[in-house]
Parts: structure tokens; sequence; C-alpha cells
């Protein structure tokens, strides 16, 4: 269920607001093979998101939301060498999933318009910055239906690519050069009940030039409409944008395909920057128990997601980790909600 601000504000008066912890981290020095427990004393919330850390290799966009007011907070984080350095703040209560991502030196926060007691109206905002330099942001005056809009970056065609959902929970695409996204569609790959996401997406690009359909899309299917069956299934398909005489198009190169493992809330995606081997991207998703599951799958379009890990912890429950890189390890960080 999604709750609008005033809504989620009631709530919060009413019951307060869950304390918040540094979140269970783990770390891959291999792509997502193989995982080991970390620790890092930023909080996260369960709206957070991370990227991969671009061609520098080491310092990874991060967008932190706060639980007891759901503002959203843009770092640059790295592993080794000074872990933090804030380079954007205030941003405004976040009640879906977020985006982060780095490009030709600029950070990046991809959200929704900050909503209030008396206005509801989600539009999609971006705000990017070089470490040092000043804050750049621009807000389209598009309508999201539901919560949550997050975004990345293509290096490979320069353009920032937005994702969420409508009434219906279609998913929407649209993209753009640095500033406001174009019109938003929704691919025919996409269309269709059974397409619908039941969350916000989450999406990456590899910059992998041999790789055609470099980018991913990764969502929380609609329940299942048989009696009792009340759970999501992963879906997911890769697709690359194409320039044609200066204006650039969404091209779906496959199916969607499902990944037949059970979720509760948003997987997240991530490039690992590997390139040419089995393990180029990386989901992380949670199930309503101490744990959360990772898999990881080639950029080839046909290529399934395999090695299932789970990461758990002794008590707590668990939200959707954040997904991404940092001098050469695979972050993930699931908040702890309960």
């Amino acid at each position: 269920m999604e709750l609008e601000y005033s809504d989620w504000n009631a709530l919060r008066t009413a019951y307060g607001t869950r304390v918040q912890t540094s979140p269970f981290v783990r770390e891959s020095s291999d792509f997502g093979g193989t995982w080991t427990t970390g620790g890092i004393s930023l909080a996260v919330g369960p709206f957070s998101s991370a990227s991969w850390s671009g061609g520098s290799a080491s310092a990874m966009p991060l967008t932190s939301t706060e639980n007891a007011t759901g503002n959203a907070h843009l770092w640059r984080w790295a592993k080794v060498g000074p872990p933090l350095d804030l380079l954007a703040t205030g941003i405004g209560p976040q009640l879906g999933g977020t985006g982060s991502a780095t490009y030709l030196g600029q950070y990046y926060t991809f959200h929704e318009s900050s909503p209030s007691e008396d206005n509801a109206i989600k539009n999609p905002r971006v705000e990017f910055r070089t470490p040092g330099g000043s804050i750049t942001w621009a807000q389209s005056g598009l309508y999201a239906s539901r919560q949550g809009i997050v975004g990345t970056v293509d290096s490979k065609s320069g353009r920032l690519i937005r994702v969420w959902r409508g009434k219906n929970d279609e998913i929407l695409l649209a993209q753009s050069g640095s500033g406001t996204p174009e019109s938003p569609l929704t691919p025919v790959a996409l269309t269709g009940d059974t397409n619908a996401a039941a969350f916000t997406p989450s999406v990456a690009c590899s910059d992998d030039p041999a790789v055609v359909a470099n980018c991913i899309i990764v969502w929380a299917s609609q329940p299942k409409e048989t009696p009792g069956d009340h759970y999501h299934v992963i879906k997911w398909t890769q697709f690359r944008l194409v320039s044609s005489g200066g204006t650039f198009t969404f091209e779906f190169v496959n199916p969607v395909y499902a990944v037949g493992y059970v979720v509760f809330g948003r997987p997240n995606v991530t490039f690992t920057g590997e390139r040419g081997g089995s393990k180029a991207f990386v989901i992380a998703w949670q199930v309503p128990t101490t744990c959360f599951f990772t898999l990881y799958k080639s950029a080839s379009p046909i290529s399934s997601f395999t090695g299932e890990t789970g990461h758990c912890v002794a008590s707590g429950v668990l939200g959707p980790p954040p997904l991404g890189t940092s001098n050469g390890y695979v972050e993930a960080w699931a908040p702890i909600v309960k």
C-alpha cells in the first residue's frame, strides 16, 4: 500500500518514527559472487539508492533517506579514502524509490518533488553537483501518479534516464540531455497488465562498448491473481538508447523475463563495473524476515540471473538494500526497519 504525504504524516504523528540505525552492510570484491560483512556509520532509510561509481571506480553516489522526516540527501561515498562528502541536503520527503548516478564528475540524485499536506503532486526532479561546485537542479511539469521516481545516466549515449509508474502501475520511461525529461512513454515491450510494476522499478546501465543492450530495468510484478497468491516475482529486460538524426529513442532487444523469486518490496539493480564477464549486473531484494538476497548476471540480454546468496542478521527486519560500487567492491546496504 502506498501513502500520500498527509497519510504518512498522520501515522508518523500518531505512532512516532523508527529509530534511525546504521544499515546491515554486505560487500563483494568479485562483482557479487562472494560477500563479506562490512560496516558504516551512515544511516539509510527504506527509499535510499546508490549506483556504480563510474569511470573513477572509487566514489559511489548515494541518496540516503531519513526515517523521521523522509528527507533525502545526496552523498559521495568512497570505501578507500575520505568516506563521506555531503553534496546536497534538504531534499524533501520521499515516499517511494529514488535514483543515484555519476557521470563525467557530476553526481546525480533522481527523485520526486517535495510533497506536503496540501500538495500531493509528484513531479520528476533531478539535482546534480560536482564535488566543490554548486548544486544544479531541474524539475519537470510532468506528473507521476505513483510514489517513487528513479533514474540513471547512460554513459554510452550521455542521456539521463528516468523511470516511474502511471496510474495503472504501467512503467513509464523518459530521457533527456541534462535537464527536464521529455514526455514519458510505456515502450511496447513493457505494455500489458502482466508487466505492470507493484513498486518503483530500478534501472542501471553498463558502459561496456561491446554490449548492445547495455541498460537493464528490474521490477516487482503485480500480485498473482490466483486466490491466495499475493506475492510478487522479479521481472527484468534490457534495452539501449539509439540516435537517429539527433533524436534518441528506447530500443528493447529481448522480451521481458521473470525470475521465480518471491519478493515483498522493490528489487534494486546496479552495474558492477565488470566488462565481458558473468557478473555485470547484481540485483538485491528483501523478504519480510531477517534476510535479503542477491543474484548476478552477465551483460548479455539473454543470460539469466544466478548465484543466489542470502544475507541475514540475527534479529530485526531488513528493508530494500540500495546497491552501488566503490573501489572494486559491490556495496549492499540494507536498512534495518524494525
